[in-house]
């Protein structure tokens, strides 16, 4: 899915002092600025922005940054004073709580004198604030979000003030956080069943060099990583290999092994893995790099069998695509690791935040507006995060008049 850097920015009145982002900027966040236009175009797609109603302005341009991913967007529009930009952003916050949007409040900071309203959603980061008569919203890609935030706010980018703001955003998607996974993908490795060069042909499509901290994973080294967006490929890729070449009864007795009459090649899971030089059917349950207590085994199996992804109608205990295969592999090092029923459904939800976000995003805003009180395991289960239960699920939002859909992604 491809990921935009969004910011929006509704301003004051076309007589309107200089002031910041009078004009578009020769860059953002890094990227260089692509094209922009104004007129009725931009006017319409500020109208859409607030959920096709007035949005207040006059006026508006648009501007592009980034010919390819990351990118971003800047629109302004011409309003009338500091106090319409302000209800402007209450206008829109009370929207999204209620219209059942793909994004979630998370919080507010202060830098600087200046509320920042959080959000999150969609696998992006949402920032929403005034800028004296103008009201901005900065939707980021993870990888540049602090940047494109700081250019906003004319900071340098590793200003301290900025350190909150980007802990918060961090700690909305789950806050899980992973450990154990090095020594494990050290182990794949040295058995000559992930390769690293392979792995990172698997990840460079994201545009994305791998970060210090994954390279001392991808070493051996015991370091902690998030469940996040910036490690969303790596945790995908390098849980794909482990959920597949541990040896678990998962697969050794479930429907993987029982409905191929042992020909478990036939799988996406298997059949699609490419991240090393052995044959999936021979990595397949091949090693027993997690041992688990016959305790442990029963919760794990109890809780795959009760999580489930958008792409399919199979929850964990059937992980016959990469994203089964991976969520398996996960719950797997986490129960180990001594992780009870509800922290294991907490971390397959957060997994799902990076693999799925748009459909994780309608998922949390239907239980934002129907179930306040709803729980990690409610957002993996059958009825919402299967493919099917998702589909009936957008039927209902569309029904509802809800303004964001996603269909389900393929494995």
């Amino acid at each position: 899915m491809k990921r935009l850097l969004l910011l929006l920015i509704i301003g004051a009145s076309a007589c309107a002092s200089s002031g910041p982002l009078e004009t578009a900027p020769a860059t953002l966040g890094g990227l260089a600025l692509h094209h922009e236009f104004s007129g009725e175009r931009a006017l319409q797609a500020v109208a859409r922005l607030h959920q096709g109603g007035d949005a207040g302005v006059d006026s508006a341009w648009i501007a592009h940054y980034g010919a390819d991913e990351p990118s971003a967007i800047l629109y302004v529009g011409i309003a009338g004073d500091p106090s319409t930009a302000d209800q402007l952003i209450r206008a829109m916050e009370e929207g999204i709580a209620t219209r059942r949007t793909p994004f979630r409040h998370s919080g507010r900071t202060t830098i600087e004198n200046r509320v920042i309203h959080q959000l999150q959603g969609q696998g992006q980061q949402h920032f929403v604030f005034t800028m004296g008569r103008k009201a901005v919203w900065l939707s980021a890609d993870p990888t540049v979000a602090r940047r494109a935030l700081a250019d906003v706010l004319g900071l340098a980018a590793d200003h301290p003030a900025l350190n909150v703001v980007m802990e918060a955003e961090a700690g909305a998607t789950g806050n899980t956080v992973v450990t154990g996974l090095g020594p494990l993908a050290r182990q794949l490795i040295d058995a000559e069943i992930l390769d690293t060069v392979r792995l990172r042909t698997a990840l460079a499509p994201s545009g994305r060099a791998l970060t210090e901290r994954q390279q001392r994973i991808l070493a051996g080294e015991d370091v902690p990583l998030r469940i996040d967006p910036s490690n969303a490929g790596l945790l995908l890729n390098t849980f794909w290999t482990l959920g597949l070449a541990n040896r678990n009864p998962i697969l050794t007795r479930g429907p993987m092994f029982t409905r191929s009459q042992g020909q478990v090649g036939r799988f996406a899971s298997t059949g699609g893995w490419r991240l090393g030089p052995v044959p999936a059917t021979h990595v397949y349950a091949s090693l027993p790099l997690i041992p688990l207590s016959p305790a442990q085994q029963k919760r794990l199996e109890d809780v795959a069998r009760r999580v489930f992804r958008p792409c399919c109608d199979n929850s964990t205990h059937f992980p016959d695509c990469n994203h089964g295969m991976a969520m398996l592999g996960l719950l797997t090092l986490l129960t180990a690791q001594g992780a009870d029923a509800n922290e294991l459904f907490r971390a397959a939800h957060a997994a799902n935040q990076v693999w799925f976000p748009a459909q994780s995003g309608h998922i949390a805003a239907y239980l934002d507006a129907h179930r306040p009180d709803w729980t990690a395991q409610a957002a993996v289960s059958r009825e919402l995060a299967s493919g099917s239960g998702h589909a009936r699920l957008m039927a209902r939002l569309a029904g509802e008049g809800s303004t964001g859909g996603a269909n389900p992604l393929p494995c």
